[in-house]
C-alpha cells in the first residue's frame, strides 16, 4: 500500500506524556468528543471536515470573488453537481445536518414514518424533532458483526415493502450510501433499484444522504460483478437516477473542511426549500459558505471520482482492518470505507452495556498512545469507529495505531465501565458526560 500523494506542507503533531492524558480524560469528562485536539497524538474520532486539501484546491483559494450572491464560484459548483449528480436544482448547505433540518421542516410532520436502510444519529434526531418517526430496515447481516456480505448496507426489500404498504403517513424515505451507522457498509445498485421501484408503486419519493457516494460507487465496482468495468462517474450516475434527491455533506466524500449542498429534481420543493435557506441559512446562492469554500468542494467532487484515490483510500481501511485481524481482535466484517470498525460486546465482554464499554475502550485507546476514536453503541451493536481522515495520515501511522489496539487487546480484562452523569436531550454520544464506576 502506497500512499497516492506526497506531502507539500506539514503539521507538528507530539504524543503528550501519560500523565497529561490521564488529566486530559478526566478534565473531559471521558468523553473523547469534549478532549481538545491538541491533545491528541492521532485522531480517528470523525472523517468528517478533516481531508488535507490538495494542491489543486489550495491554488484555488484565491480565484473566487466573494461576492454576496451570484458569485463565480456559485456557478461552478451548480454546473458540478448537475454534471455528477444529474439534479436540476442545487442549493449550497454549510452542513448536512441543516440540509436535513429544513428537508425534514417541510416534508414531515407528526406521526409520519420515513424509512431508511439505516438512518444517522443527526438524520434520525431532525426527523424525530418534528415528531416522526425514522424506522430502520436494515438487512439482518448487518447486525452481526462476523458475517460476511459484500452489501451489509442494503435496505431489506421484503420488510420494507410490507411496511410501506401497510402505512399511510410516509412523505418520502432515505438510503443513508454508504451505511455509516452499521460498519460504513456499501449499497449495492440492484438494492437501490429495487427500492425505489417499491417506493414508486406509492409514489414516495426517494432521498439519499449521499456523505460518502463516491466511496459506495468504488464498492459497487468491486464487488457488483455487473459494473466492474464501469467507470466511478457511470456508477454514481446510476445510482442517483433512482433518486428525487439528495443531503450530501462535503466533509466526507467532497473532500472539503465545511459545506455540503442539498439537490432535488422537484420545483415545487427546491421552492420551499429556498425560501427557508434564506431565513436559516443565508442567501440561497452561498448557503453560509464563502466563495472559497465552494471552490474547494467543486474540485474535492472532481477528485473523490478518481478510481486510484478511491484505491488508496478503502485500501488504507483494509490496511488497517487486516493488521487487526490478524491480531485476533474482534472487528465488523468487512472492512468499510471510511473506518475499521471494532466489535466491542467481543473485545470487552465483561462489561455490560450500562457501563458505556465503547466509551471505556475509546478511553483507554486514548490513555495508551494518545489515538482518539469515536463510536456507535445501540441495543444491537457495540462498535468502536477507527475513522481514518482522508489524505492525513501515513501508513506509518496506521501501523502505531494498529500496535497501540493490539497493546489494549492484550490487557483489556483491566478495563472498567463507566457511569453517565450527564445526558443531554439530543444526540447524547457528543457532548455526554461519564465517571469512572
Amino acid at each position: 500500500m502506497l500512499e497516492s500523494y506526497k506531502i507539500k506542507a506539514v503539521e507538528h503533531i507530539e504524543l503528550v506524556p501519560l500523565k497529561e492524558r490521564v488529566r486530559a480524560l478526566k478534565e473531559a469528562f471521558y468523553n473523547p468528543y469534549l478532549l481538545s485536539a491538541n491533545k491528541v497524538y492521532i485522531d480517528l474520532l470523525s472523517d468528517s471536515g478533516t481531508p488535507a486539501l490538495s494542491n489543486r484546491q489550495q491554488a484555488s483559494l484565491l480565484e473566487p470573488d466573494e461576492s454576496f450572491s451570484f458569485q463565480n464560484s456559485y456557478y461552478e459548483f451548480v454546473k458540478a453537481v448537475e454534471s455528477i449528480f444529474g439534479f436540476s436544482y442545487v442549493y449550497p448547505i454549510h452542513q448536512g445536518r441543516m440540509g436535513e433540518h429544513i428537508l425534514f421542516k417541510i416534508k414531515v410532520k407528526k406521526g409520519d414514518y420515513i424509512p431508511s436502510n439505516t438512518h444517522y444519529a443527526t438524520t434520525k434526531a431532525n426527523i424525530e424533532h418534528w415528531g416522526a418517526k425514522a424506522v430502520d430496515f436494515v438487512i439482518e447481516e448487518a447486525y452481526h458483526p462476523e458475517v460476511f456480505h459484500p452489501f451489509k448496507g442494503n435496505i431489506d426489500i421484503d420488510r420494507v415493502s410490507s411496511f410501506v404498504r401497510e402505512r399511510e403517513k410516509i412523505p418520502l424515505a432515505f438510503l443513508t450510501i454508504t451505511n455509516n451507522t452499521c460498519g460504513d457498509q456499501p449499497v449495492s445498485l440492484e438494492n437501490i433499484r429495487q427500492y425505489k421501484q417499491t417506493l414508486s408503486k406509492r409514489n414516495i419519493p426517494l432521498y439519499y444522504d449521499a456523505c460518502r457516494f463516491a466511496e459506495n460507487a468504488y464498492f459497487i465496482k468491486q464487488r457488483e460483478k455487473k459494473y466492474s468495468e464501469y467507470s466511478i462517474e457511470q456508477i454514481v450516475k446510476k445510482m442517483f437516477s433512482c433518486a428525487d434527491g439528495c443531503i450530501l455533506s462535503a466533509k466526507k466524500d467532497g473532500l472539503s473542511h465545511i459545506g455540503g449542498f442539498f439537490a432535488t429534481r422537484s420545483a415545487k420543493l427546491a421552492n420551499e426549500f429556498e425560501n427557508l435557506i434564506l431565513l436559516m441559512e443565508g442567501y440561497h446562492t452561498h448557503g453560509g459558505l464563502t466563495g472559497r469554500d465552494l471552490k474547494i468542494i467543486t474540485i474535492g467532487l472532481s477528485e473523490t471520482l478518481s478510481e486510484k484515490y478511491l484505491e488508496f483510500r478503502t485500501g488504507q481501511i483494509q490496511y488497517l482492518w487486516k493488521k487487526l485481524n490478524d491480531a485476533g481482535i474482534p472487528l465488523y466484517s468487512p472492512a468499510g470505507g471510511n473506518a475499521v470498525f471494532v466489535d466491542v460486546s467481543k473485545f470487552l465482554p465483561h462489561l455490560r452495556g450500562e457501563e458505556y464499554p465503547t466509551v471505556a475502550l475509546a478511553d483507554e485507546l486514548y490513555r495508551k498512545g494518545g489515538v482518539r476514536a469515536g463510536g456507535f453503541q445501540s441495543e444491537a451493536l457495540q462498535l468502536l469507529r477507527l475513522s481514518i481522515p482522508r489524505r492525513v495520515y501515513t501508513n506509518s501511522h496506521i501501523d502505531y495505531v494498529a500496535e497501540v489496539l493490539k497493546e489494549v487487546y492484550e490487557h483489556r480484562e483491566n478495563i472498567t465501565g463507566l457511569e453517565i452523569v450527564y445526558r443531554p436531550p439530543y444526540l447524547e454520544h457528543y457532548t455526554a458526560r461519564f465517571k469512572k464506576r
